[in-house]
């Protein structure tokens, strides 16, 4: 008797047996400033090299340059599958980002933004327990000058030849 109850339990039609037989793989949330941009950066450009290649969205947000551009480029991320934001200020960077992160359509997303405030660190951090995509933030510093200060290390390409 206890078998059969127990066998009506476990039936996959009952609420909340989904949530027990799907493995929940954590994501990943990497907020970063300009300091720790060059080590974290490599980890960023092969995890989206990786999810391009399967053929899903990467979300880039914020200012991107014609550098940056190759660099992914060169990584091997299929710059096909990057979607581009520019958004107005800081607040709809950040937007953009938590809509990305909990969105079912990208599978990473990349951010440029001002500095994060304790409270934006918090909800993305919040954000990131129901995430669906690898999120990486590098505040403090755009995309521009990230490049501008490395440029001994990266050849400068101008926007046509990424055309």
């Amino acid at each position: 008797m206890i078998n059969s109850y127990q066998s009506k339990l476990s039936h996959p039609g009952l609420w909340g047996h989904e949530i027990k037989s799907q493995q929940i793989q954590p994501v990943q949330l990497t907020i970063a400033n300009a300091k720790e941009y060059q080590q974290v950066l490599p980890e960023a450009l092969a995890k989206l090299s990786q999810l391009s290649q399967l053929g899903q969205w990467i979300m880039l947000v914020g200012n991107a340059t014609a550098q940056f551009k190759r660099q992914l480029a060169t990584a091997g991320v299929n710059l096909n599958r990057v979607l581009m934001v520019h958004p107005k200020d800081q607040f709809d960077a950040i937007f953009a980002t938590e809509q990305a992160m909990v969105s079912k359509n990208c599978s990473a997303v990349i951010a440029f933004t001002e500095t994060l405030n304790q409270i934006d660190v918090k909800r993305m951090q919040r954000l990131n327990k129901s995430a669906r995509c690898a999120t990486f933030v590098f505040q403090g510093v755009s995309a521009c000058s990230l490049l501008a200060s490395n440029s001994t290390q990266m050849a400068v390409y101008s926007t046509a030849e990424l055309h």
